[in-house]
């Protein structure tokens, strides 16, 4: 998954990238008061130049949300094991292990650890 979110992040820099040369070129011929845009050699319309910069603002935005899904999707699945791993691991300890620890320790683990973890998983 992390190789997808990867790729997908790579295409939406390529998309945006794209996005803004072709609106500068556009800018461009605007104000030179030219009708058409050269973009790789060939001659394209001005509202056809416009019409694929939209095309490649529009890719971005569903690559960057796509990204963004997948991203959470890896951050809740970190989150969701973590949990069930303390709770399993203070469940099946013995008493007095149990007994050793503060009241509300394991509550605290749930959280603040588990958080922090989808925080690390999260931010890299």
């Amino acid at each position: 998954m992390v190789v997808s979110i990867a790729l997908v992040s790579i295409v939406a820099g390529l998309a945006e990238a794209t996005f803004l040369v072709i609106v500068t070129r556009v800018g461009l011929a605007i104000s030179d008061g030219a009708d058409a845009v050269e973009l790789l050699g060939v001659d394209l319309s001005v509202g056809a130049a416009v019409l694929l910069a939209s095309g490649a603002l529009a890719l971005r935005v569903t690559m960057t949300a796509l990204s963004g899904w997948w991203a959470s999707g890896v951050v809740a699945d970190v989150s969701q094991t973590m949990r069930e791993r303390l709770a399993w691991s203070y469940l099946s300890s013995n008493w007095p292990t149990k007994q050793a620890h503060r009241s509300g320790e394991l509550q605290q683990l749930l959280t603040n650890f588990t958080q922090a973890a989808g925080d690390l998983v999260g931010n890299s």
